[in-house]
């Protein structure tokens, strides 16, 4: 079982009931499942704890603590849970251009919103089910980060191939409309999903905001190692460029209505729900990540690849429960 425990610290209000190797059943007669159910649970400040034991037994402690207080429990899994994998064949994917012969771990391929929310990695929301997408809105999961790609349901099936990839955006539009806030990203594929499509994109993603907080637009990625891949081209200096212009015009329309790229690292607070704030225009340079109210840089490298950006004006305030 992923919810075993490993240790328990000398400090938790568990110490000396429960043990290692015990297991973490319910809270507050809520099932534990993974560790967003722990989390969220077990924020109150009375508590009662159901164990499952090595020997199948069950028993029931009550617990005080602070509102908010760590339960100081370490398990043998940290999602408490197996990862979940990739359900896509991506004609993007950038693990399918890593060389043979590197640790496994490099090669798996995660999907998971759990992953989203503690971690900050990006999800394409095609392998959740009903009951995920409830409890997502049920206990406020926010913020999560979504590799959109497309908003056209269609090509974003062709993209990904995966026949439920189009269903999601509808997905996207559930979680906004209950206060879900989603940071996206799309990685621009010319040929594909640039041009036209990239700012019908846009203007669907602009449609859907506040629940959509930022938009990043990144090239697409292409190694050496792409034998048997689908067929992809890189961008020319002429076509960045151009789709750079696209991007600012876009952006430039929008200002103080819509956000097109990831908040600061600082503004990634892990908490359960946050406050969506007031934006405005700064660009980023993809090599050195210094901002100005300018698109240039003067990096080392005098590389000129930059993409329009929105920021937070200030820090987000935390509203609810938090990790």
């Amino acid at each position: 079982m992923d919810n075993l425990i490993k240790s328990v610290d000398r400090g938790s209000p568990l110490h000396g009931k429960a043990h290692p190797g015990d297991a973490v059943i319910s809270i507050n007669g809520h099932k534990i499942i993974d560790v967003l159910d722990y989390k969220f649970f077990a924020y109150d400040s009375e508590l009662h704890v159901v164990l499952r034991h090595p020997d199948g037994s069950e028993s029931e402690v009550h617990v005080r603590k602070t509102v908010g207080g760590d339960l100081g429990l370490e398990f043998e899994s940290y999602l408490m849970d197996t990862p979940r994998s990739c359900a896509n064949n991506c004609v993007f994917c950038f693990i399918d251009q890593l060389p043979k012969g590197m640790r496994r771990t490099m090669y798996f391929k995660d999907d998971d919103a759990r992953l989203s929310f503690l971690l900050g990695n990006y999800i394409t929301l095609t392998n959740l089910s009903k009951r995920e997408i409830e409890r997502i809105i049920a206990l406020h999961i926010s913020p999560i980060n979504v590799s959109v790609h497309t908003t056209n349901p269609e090509l974003r099936c062709a993209m990904l191939r995966n026949p439920r990839a189009g269903e999601t955006i509808n997905t996207m539009r559930r979680f906004a409309e209950s206060g879900i806030t989603m940071n996206c990203q799309i990685v621009c594929c010319p040929g594909l999903n640039d041009g036209e499509e990239l700012m019908r994109s846009m203007r669907d993603l602009e449609a859907m905001y506040p629940g959509v907080h930022s938009v990043s637009i990144v090239p697409v990625g292409l190694t050496k190692f792409r034998e048997g891949l689908y067929p992809l081209t890189p961008f020319t200096k002429e076509h960045a460029a151009e789709t750079l212009d696209m991007i600012t015009a876009h952006a430039s329309s929008s200002a103080g209505t819509s956000s097109t790229s990831l908040p600061d690292a600082s503004s990634r607070r892990t908490n359960f729900s946050r406050s969506t704030p007031s934006l405005k225009t700064a660009w980023v340079c993809f090599v050195c990540w210094r901002r100005s109210s300018a698109p240039h840089c003067a990096c080392p490298t005098r590389r000129t690849a930059y993409h329009s950006r929105l920021r937070p004006a200030s820090p987000p305030r935390r509203i609810s429960r938090s990790l």
